[in-house]
């Protein structure tokens, strides 16, 4: 058992919304060749990486879940909460904490835990 990494769809959206941690998961694909690599960065400031690589590379970040939803919450103030209900589904609501205002609750249900949080992660990102 190991934590869920987010797609790539919402990688890209991640990324344009200003995500960035340090020390996660990246993919970097080579605008030219159209070769990727995937590891991890040890360390190095969003500054750094793009002096160093977006002018041939795009980058992009795949964190876990849990690691983009605990963002989201920090620094957006931004709350997720899966539903589980008897019928053995998921569901998701977004709600911003400051304000205390329910943004969505969404009434699409899901087979797993992980398929709804991507896609309240993936909703959310839309939202910003």
């Amino acid at each position: 058992m190991k934590d869920q990494i987010i797609s790539f769809e919402t990688a890209k959206l991640a990324k344009e919304k200003g995500f960035w941690i340090e020390k996660s998961n990246v993919f970097i694909l080579d605008k030219f060749k159209g070769t990727s690599s995937y590891g991890v960065h040890e360390g190095q400031t969003y500054e750094q990486i793009k002096d160093i690589y977006f002018k041939r590379y795009d980058i992009f970040l795949f964190p876990t879940q849990s690691l983009l939803q605990k963002w989201l919450r920090e620094k957006h103030n931004i709350q997720i909460t899966i539903h589980y209900h008897k019928t053995r589904t998921f569901n998701y609501g977004v709600e911003n904490e400051v304000e205390n205002l329910i943004i969505e609750t969404f009434s699409t249900f899901f087979n797993t835990y992980e398929l709804a949080l991507e896609h309240a992660l993936y909703h959310t990102l839309e939202t910003l």
